[in-house]
């Protein structure tokens, strides 16, 4: 294993992921898992493009400049966020990146484990940890955390997750497999 690979499970510090038969009843280990959530995330980064420019849900209170007339403006809504300086962070709307990476991730880690696998997490940047039933779980509120905290619309994150696991497919039908069967 590739020292990349030990600090992409260190950095999200999943526990309680006890390696299971997949629906391929091939073994998986956490070595194979952290290698296919590697090249998943690669994979996610660089083959995301940018086919249309919305304005982030953060514009809600200058609506009446955005030149759409249909765009409502509400001046006191504000982002539910406090680490940004500007509220949101400077990159487009859709997809939501962070939905489609996390997506991919959740989607391997389903086949390499089996989705109702129960994993804590901790954070660096906030304390305390977070506890999940399972990986769709977990997607399901990054999600809503992207909306919530102004960044995305909700089908940025619904389509950053089908890309995400569109990706998934792709790595776990040539990563995961053995030598023997490529």
């Amino acid at each position: 294993m590739g020292r990349q690979h030990g600090s992409l499970l260190e950095s999200h510090r999943f526990t309680n992921c006890h390696g299971t038969k997949s629906k391929s009843h091939r073994e998986r280990s956490p070595v194979r898992a952290a290698e296919s959530l590697d090249g998943g995330r690669r994979h996610c980064l660089l083959g995301c493009q940018i086919p249309l420019c919305l304005l982030a849900p953060n514009h809600r209170h200058s609506g009446d400049i955005d030149g759409n007339a249909a765009t409502a403006v509400d001046p006191a809504w504000t982002p539910w966020l406090d680490f940004f300086p500007a509220g949101t962070p400077p990159h487009p709307e859709y997809p939501s990146g962070h939905s489609t990476v996390s997506g991919a991730a959740a989607f391997i880690l389903e086949a390499a484990f089996g989705d109702n696998t129960p994993f804590t997490v901790t954070s660096d940047v906030r304390q305390g940890t977070r506890s999940f039933s399972s990986f769709s779980a977990a997607t399901a509120e990054i999600a809503d955390a992207r909306v919530f905290g102004g960044i995305h619309y909700r089908n940025s994150c619904v389509q950053g997750n089908a890309v995400g696991r569109a990706v998934a497919d792709y790595v776990l039908s040539h990563a995961m497999r053995s030598p023997n069967e490529h």
